[in-house]
């Protein structure tokens, strides 16, 4: 499998189960943070953009 398209289908998961497992949570805080990267980063993706531009990470912080 083209290592491109199984990053896409991989991304499509992850935000699938985000919506559906978290739907109210993702409305707001962390959660809707790393929603918003996945999604971002499926859009980059699928419009063939540079990949370079994916950064999904968020700093750890201590609570």
């Amino acid at each position: 499998m083209d290592k491109k398209k199984q990053l896409i289908d991989q991304t499509r998961l992850v935000i699938h189960h985000l919506e559906k497992d978290y739907d109210e949570d993702i409305k707001s805080g962390v959660l809707q943070l790393i929603y918003k990267r996945y999604k971002n980063a499926l859009k980059i993706l699928e419009n063939n953009h540079d990949m370079k531009k994916i950064n999904i990470g968020i700093n750890h912080c201590i609570l």
